[in-house]
């Protein structure tokens, strides 16, 4: 299937001053923030704020330190806050990590047990935890069955295998439009092992949900101007 790009075929709405802020701390760099900038503007009601990586610190700890220095800030550090969180608007925190080898020293179950201590009045924080790694949630944007493992095997990587599977690799210009798709796929797909998600899943359609309730009307949109314009083109 073809896409057009949405930067050049598709509106931006900006954000009203009451937009729900969804910050996301992001493991990765690139791939993660590339792949939400794509939803950036979409609705005026939703405002994705993705925050990559920094210094390479990407361990589930790095990344609550981070967070707390972001949204809470260090007076022992002398760092104020770079974010105000709005309860009144829903505004939420979501880390986005892999699996990989974080469980090593109990890192992940640390920052899920830090979001914990931070809901005890309102839901601001949470975790999307893929297994092994955000490119299974790319994944989902094409397929509706878990990976074969064998298959899987056969790559030096996961990552590698996902882009032998896609034509062309996933592209976080123009896929991410299929986030219905993954949405529904990995929330079929998922199960749990352990309290974290089994080999082959991710939490991210629990994000998924929140993005498409305010942006689902204006996605279909999108999805029916490059439907017309593929069709002008024949």
């Amino acid at each position: 299937m073809r896409y057009l790009l949405r930067s050049k075929h598709y509106k931006k709405n900006e954000p009203s001053k009451d937009a729900k802020k969804v910050y996301l701390v992001c493991e990765g760099s690139v791939n993660e923030v590339s792949y939400f900038k794509f939803f950036e503007n979409f609705s005026s009601n939703l405002e994705i704020i993705p925050i990559p990586s920094e210094d390479g610190k990407s361990d589930p700890i790095k990344l609550m330190e981070r967070a707390i220095n972001l949204f809470v800030g260090n007076e022992e550090n002398n760092i104020d806050p770079l974010y105000k969180i709005n309860t009144k608007y829903g505004d939420q925190v979501w880390f986005i990590i892999d699996t990989d080898h974080w469980n090593n020293g109990g890192k992940i179950e640390t920052l899920k047990s830090f979001c914990f201590s931070k809901n005890r009045s309102v839901k601001v924080w949470h975790v999307a935890q893929s297994n092994p790694c955000f490119e299974q949630w790319q994944y989902y944007h094409f397929f509706n069955e878990v990976p074969i493992h064998e298959k899987v095997l056969e790559c030096v990587s996961f990552k590698e295998f996902v882009r032998n599977s896609i034509k062309g690799g996933f592209d976080n210009r123009k896929h991410p439009i299929n986030i219905d798709v993954a949405t529904k796929n990995s929330e079929a797909t998922f199960n749990l092992e352990n309290n974290q998600p089994k080999l082959y899943c991710t939490e991210l359609f629990k994000l998924g949900k929140i993005i498409l309730g305010f942006i689902k009307n204006d996605l279909q949109i999108a999805k029916k101007m490059n439907v017309d314009s593929l069709q002008e083109e024949r």
